[in-house]
């Protein structure tokens, strides 16, 4: 088996003389085995543990017996405990999600201080056929049918060429102790339901139902691959990110048939669930501000534009007032201020306001705008109109609207920041002193 392992990294460049690796000890069977053949190769190896103190007594055993292993391979040890049950209560997933996402995540963590280039784990074989019969059962598309990858950026899973059956029968050949964990046994997860009635009544159709779904799975994966590569070259076209806006054209995205597979090629890469993209498909084309949430992005359906941001967490800071001697302020958004004795070559633009000291009262105020404002328009004579209407006119969609702030005098709105200056306080030629407020 050693052979094969060793031939198993060279096809698929999995580990490199320089790189450092960190292997996931969890004490069963695949890792111990994993360990084991990483320490009879020149790999330079440590060990990270993850006590998820879901088993009380037995969770600790499996720290010790890693433990153990580590000293016996001479290796240094990573451990950490997770409050596993309170995680998956607070952010409302499974207990397996959560025991995944702390792993990983703590995973990540050690790769980034201790400069690893390698994670590699024991997902073998039967691992790969439960994934994949996981995926079918959740809806995951193609892309979920393909299973797990041997190199995924910096995670390696150096056995997925072996099935469970061959790892336990190097174990036993090379008498290396391992733990098997209790819940193992039970039904209480998905993953173990697959394990213990399905794939045994496929084997029982197939004796050679693991080699099989191997199989279909390397064909699966070269199908995606042109599947990708179609839904890549379009979306191309149709979808233009800037900063953290990400932009997609429903007039082009319209002339694509079939528009699902694009529209959730797309919308995947930011959490958007399938029922979704349903929803967006079944809305009326004249229909518009129309938004939707994913765990991480939202959504806004704007015309002729499916607008995406980040969920960001907002700044405490909603307003910041401005002092005669201000020279700068940084929130709720950064303006440079100037004051001016001598009038200079002004350039009016909407990125910056020019304001004539004598006809304002400091301090002035920089907050959001709010239903209800309004303001005199530079060159309508003083006549007022309500941001809202200014803002439609500008054709701002909603997400922008809500990161709009305003300059404000008392009462009156001087400026609609980046878009639109007042009558107010305008320079004219009597003007003896102004101050020069910009967009930075």
């Amino acid at each position: 088996m050693l052979n094969s392992f060793i031939q198993y990294c060279k096809k698929f460049n999995l580990i490199s003389e320089q790189d450092r690796i960190l292997i996931g000890v969890s004490g069963g069977v695949d890792s111990c085995v994993l360990l084991d053949l990483f320490s009879k190769t020149d790999a330079k190896i440590e060990v990270a543990h993850c006590n998820f103190n879901l088993r009380g007594n037995e969770s600790d055993q499996d720290e010790t017996f890693v433990r153990e292993r580590a000293e016996h391979y001479m290796t240094k040890i990573y451990v950490k405990h997770f409050a596993t049950t309170e995680y998956a209560a607070k952010n409302k997933i499974s207990i397996e999600m959560a025991a995944r996402e702390l792993r990983y995540n703590w995973f990540e963590e050690i790769m980034k201080t201790e400069n690893f280039q390698t994670l590699a784990v024991g997902h073998n074989k039967n691992d790969q056929v439960e994934t994949m019969l996981i995926n079918m059962t959740r809806g995951s598309g193609i892309r979920g049918l393909t299973g797990m990858k041997p190199k995924s950026n910096y995670i390696i899973r150096p056995l997925l060429f072996a099935s469970r059956v061959q790892i336990e029968q190097y174990a036993q050949t090379n008498k290396l102790n391992y733990r098997t964990d209790s819940s193992n046994n039970t039904d209480v997860y998905l993953r173990n339901k697959i394990r213990h009635h399905i794939i045994p009544l496929f084997t029982e159709l197939n004796p050679n139902f693991l080699n099989t779904i191997e199989k279909n799975i390397e064909k699966l994966t070269d199908v995606f691959e042109v599947y990708k590569q179609k839904i890549n070259d379009e979306i191309v076209r149709i979808v233009v990110t800037d900063n953290n806006t990400t932009t997609v054209s429903l007039n082009e995205l319209r002339k694509l048939t079939p528009i699902k597979p694009y529209l959730y090629e797309i919308l995947n890469n930011f959490n958007f669930n399938e029922s979704v993209i349903d929803d967006i498909l079944n809305i009326k084309q004249e229909e518009t501000d129309k938004t939707f949430l994913s765990k991480t992005h939202r959504l806004l359906l704007n015309r002729d534009f499916l607008i995406i941001i980040p969920i960001s967490i907002q700044s405490n800071i909603t307003n910041t007032l401005i002092n005669i001697d201000t020279t700068q302020i940084e929130q709720p958004i950064k303006l440079n201020i100037k004051k001016s004795k001598k009038r200079e070559a002004i350039f009016f633009d909407s990125k910056s306001i020019h304001i004539d000291l004598e006809h304002i009262t400091f301090p002035l105020e920089v907050r959001k705008w709010q239903d209800g404002d309004a303001m005199k328009p530079y060159g309508m004579n003083g006549k007022k109109k309500k941001i809202s209407d200014i803002l439609t006119d500008l054709k701002i969609n909603n997400f922008k609207k809500e990161e709009v702030y305003v300059l404000v005098c008392k009462t009156e709105i001087l400026w609609l920041i980046g878009y639109r200056t007042s009558e107010i306080g305008k320079i004219t030629e009597n003007t003896k002193s102004y101050i020069t407020i910009s967009l930075e």
